[in-house]
């Protein structure tokens, strides 16, 4: 008696006088037996549903990245470039000059590629990722190696060109005339583009490619438009600087894309190693420490500020990654607006009716 009070005691579900009744135990053992799997199955269920909402939510995201993620890094890069050569613009007024523009610029690259090396490489989970030099070290003396570094290095050399160039000059005209003329690059970069990668060039960009020559035509201030006698020496030869920068920029993005399975560390790492080699030189021979340090509060934020072309530079990589180089270079037009926007905003300059 002692032991079925406290079973009952012990056990609620089955009343004392059930507890030695075989049919009443597997009975109940049936029902919560069909219990459980009416309780599992909803389980599995739950999870099958979530699992295709989770499928769905992530081929949803790589179907969108795949289809605008080239446009969207391309738009990024248009914003952090035209912050990056308006803060060029800015620091004149300090004492900036070409080359320390363009070995702040490079430095800017540099320094966070080094920062995102040593992380990627030696930080937590490190095991998971890709390693940012694979195929480039160590040196194995094949073919393939040697021409990969050859082209990041030819990579690096056109986009030094291409900074120089730029910030050259920043001395001879505006930020938006400059960026004008720089940034009609998809002209020239369909066209290489066409021919070295077979991409395709079709009528609306013959149709931009035109607009865009005749603005840059319009930009140079020709005289039977403006009344003057002859073109004005400044605008001119800002404008030959500007074309070099061209020239440089649409190269580096055609060879940008025969490398776009590289690392994207791999190639900003060079591109600003390469940049600072050949900038530094130029910033020794013709220029003084005193034009880049700074010397007041505002000329410290807007040096610290050029840490924003790294961001410019890992956005133009992410976007040939993934678009082809003219439409990129054609997104990259939008400099235009967002320099005049700037130079408008915070330069007070003003376009006139030819810009």
């Amino acid at each position: 008696m002692d032991t079925e009070k406290k079973s009952s005691t012990t056990d609620p579900l089955l009343p004392s006088g059930e507890l030695t009744n075989p049919v009443v135990i597997s009975t109940r053992i049936r029902r919560l037996s069909r219990q459980s799997d009416r309780t599992l199955t909803e389980v599995d269920e739950t999870k099958s549903v979530l699992r295709k909402a989770s499928i769905i939510i992530i081929e949803t995201g790589v179907g969108f990245w795949k289809s605008y993620g080239g446009m969207v890094m391309a738009l990024c890069a248009s914003v952090f470039f035209s912050i990056s050569i308006h803060l060029v613009k800015s620091m004149e007024r300090y004492g900036l000059k070409a080359f320390g523009g363009a070995l702040l610029f490079n430095t800017g690259i540099l320094i966070p590629s080094i920062f995102g090396i040593i992380f990627n490489e030696y930080g937590p989970g490190w095991k998971r990722r890709e390693r940012v030099f694979q195929g480039l070290w160590p040196i194995n003396n094949t073919s393939q190696q040697w021409t990969t570094i050859f082209v990041l290095g030819l990579q690096g050399i056109c986009q030094g060109v291409a900074v120089i160039c730029r910030t050259c000059a920043l001395q001879f005209l505006s930020m938006g005339d400059m960026t004008v003329i720089v940034f009609s690059s998809p002209v020239v970069t369909t066209v290489i583009a066409h021919f070295v990668l077979n991409e395709k060039c079709g009528l609306i960009f013959i149709l931009i490619a035109i607009f865009t020559l005749i603005g840059v035509v319009l930009i140079t201030k020709p005289p039977m438009l403006t009344g003057e006698e002859k073109f004005d020496a400044n605008t001119l030869t800002g404008s030959g600087i500007a074309a070099g920068a061209l020239l440089s920029l649409s190269l580096a993005f055609v060879v940008t894309r025969k490398i776009k399975e590289k690392h994207l560390l791999a190639m900003t790492f060079s591109l600003g190693l390469i940049g600072i080699l050949m900038s530094l030189p130029l910033f020794l021979l013709f220029e003084d420490w005193d034009s880049i340090i700074p010397n007041e509060f505002n000329s410290l934020m807007l040096t610290l500020g050029f840490l924003v072309c790294f961001c410019a530079m890992s956005s133009i990589m992410l976007a040939l990654k993934i678009e082809n180089a003219g439409l990129v270079a054609l997104v990259r037009s939008c400099d235009v607006i967002f320099a005049f926007l700037l130079q408008y905003i915070f330069l007070d300059v003003r376009p006139d009716l030819l810009r």
